[in-house]
């Protein structure tokens, strides 16, 4: 399988959605605490228009989402400065195809166009639980833990995780 991460088209919303959807029923159909609050479908596609979802693509076959880019994350500021930092976040694989590597491939790509937009590290944060040991395991690093209210109301114990952004002629695949 040769894989691509791009910007998801805006004719590619449907798709993309359907997939984060899949992940959001997942996560709650198993009583997981990472995303408690629906993405609507208008928001899905101003992330697109943003810039911000990407597809990792099988030929047509659109296999993960994924949000992509570079901004201050006001619940870290304390931790890290308000400098803008490149984020992944939002990580959803098409439920067919969990347990398949889809999520490593997904996050080496991500990290391989961060490296190329000139990002020395990738940020991203979670729920503490499996996640944080799930992206110890693609290259990350715990930084801090705490809790952070959300404008929702919830509050959950997040963890922030960086990685180093690897060399952009680096091949996402390679086990370097």
């Amino acid at each position: 399988m040769r894989t691509v991460l791009r910007q998801l088209q805006p004719s590619e919303d449907q798709a993309g959605h359907a997939v984060w959807m899949e992940a959001y029923d997942w996560l709650a159909g198993r009583g997981i605490r990472q995303w408690l609050v629906l993405l609507p479908f208008e928001e899905f596609q101003k992330r697109t228009s943003e810039g911000r979802n990407y597809g990792l693509f099988d030929g047509p076959d659109l296999l993960a989402v994924a949000a992509l880019s570079k901004f201050t994350d006001d619940h870290w500021v304390d931790l890290i400065g308000a400098e803008p930092r490149w984020w992944l976040g939002a990580l959803a694989i098409r439920s067919s195809l969990r347990g398949r590597g889809i999520g490593r491939q997904t996050v080496a790509h991500a990290r391989a166009a961060a490296a190329t937009a000139g990002a020395a590290e990738l940020y991203l944060d979670c729920v503490e639980g499996a996640l944080p040991q799930y992206y110890v395991g693609l290259g990350f690093e715990r930084c801090a833990a705490k809790t952070i209210t959300y404008r929702s109301g919830n509050a959950f114990p997040m963890v922030l995780m960086r990685a180093t952004a690897p060399d952009p002629a680096a091949e996402p695949n390679s086990k370097r």
